[in-house]
């Protein structure tokens, strides 16, 4: 779905001062980070971070008070996020909350995965776990074997919290009637980016179906993969400021970055800081599907599609206007 630009909702009366970061109790085991930081920037599918300064990444953000950090086999940073998290435990650094997902369909692919992610982070349990990028009813009656060994998983307390990541308004519907879910993963900025199937007024109605069935909803897409670099205050404090949303994720590539996040969140951010300064570029994820949705988007002619899509990274701008028409998410600005 493109962002409407012109169509947003109204801003929200609470302030950042009145927030600060909280943790949430999830269940009776869990207490969560208002921020989750994503991984998937800092995986082998984008930034490609060394362990080590994986390790600084997630050491800074602990210590500010951020507690859960969203990962995926799938995001192909899955075994160097799980080494640092490995070091740092050893390091007598507090356990973290360790969120987790996979889009396979069948029992014994959910079976397989769940079993990879306990090896992986060397943990007899994974503290959440999801059902990833959930399209709505039919595709979830298509995985509903992946969900019946979640739901057996739960109960064997090797899962301590259950939940769905959508980009649909279906999806979260769906999300709102699943008794045994705890939390619906949703993207969630005043632009609408990243909602397949309608806008977020649409979403935002959707959500209040799923608060009022108990749901814990968190944000994703909140600076847009990056397309609200320019202006990410203020596409931050949108979710973090909205009522109907309880945590968060957002991506760190470097210290300075999770500083910021955390001062902004707390209302402490005295020092201007400007995510491009950080030498941000454009990437084009594996999963491109060569479309040439963004060589009709972009203003500054930076696509060329000859047998493939060849990007010429000096014209570009970072404006972001590829990212808002790019149906498959595979373009980021990171």
């Amino acid at each position: 779905m493109l962002a409407n630009l012109n169509s947003q909702p109204p801003p929200s009366s609470v302030s950042l001062g009145d927030i600060g970061m909280k943790q949430l109790k999830v269940g009776e085991k869990l207490e969560l980070s208002q921020v989750w930081l994503g991984m998937l920037q800092i995986g082998q599918l984008q930034i490609c971070q060394s362990v080590d300064a994986v390790v600084d990444v997630v050491t800074c953000a602990i210590s500010l008070g951020i507690n859960t950090f969203d990962c995926s086999s799938e995001y192909d940073g899955h075994n160097i996020v799980a080494t640092a998290l490995k070091m740092l435990e050893e390091e007598h650094v507090p356990q973290v909350a360790v969120v987790d997902k996979s889009r396979v369909r069948t029992y014994d692919e959910m079976e397989a995965a769940l079993a990879e992610s306990l090896i992986g982070f060397e943990r007899e349990y994974i503290d959440v776990y999801m059902l990833h990028d959930v399209r709505g009813v039919k595709d979830f009656e298509l995985r509903e074997g992946a969900w019946k060994y979640l739901l057996e998983a739960k109960d064997m307390g090797v899962v301590h919290a259950l939940g769905i990541s959508t980009h649909t308004v279906e999806g979260v519907k769906l999300a709102a009637t699943l008794n045994e879910l705890e939390i619906v993963q949703v993207p969630f900025n005043k632009f609408g980016m990243g909602i397949y199937d309608g806008d977020i007024h649409m979403m935002i109605e959707a959500l209040m179906e799923a608060k009022a069935n108990n749901k814990f909803v968190c944000a994703f897409k909140t600076i847009g993969g990056g397309a609200f670099f320019r202006v990410w205050k203020e596409a931050l404090k949108f979710p973090l400021t909205h009522e109907l949303v309880d945590f968060i994720c957002i991506g760190a590539t470097s210290v300075e970055e999770v500083k910021s996040i955390v001062a902004f969140v707390e209302g402490k951010l005295d020092v201007e800081f400007e995510k491009g300064e950080l030498g941000k570029r454009l990437l084009i994820a594996d999963w491109c599907t060569e479309c040439g949705s963004c060589v009709q988007a972009c203003p500054y002619h930076a696509f060329v599609l000859e047998e493939g899509i060849k990007f010429e990274d000096g014209k570009c701008t970072l404006c972001g206007a590829c990212i808002s028409v790019c149906v498959e998410n595979a373009l980021f600005i990171v």
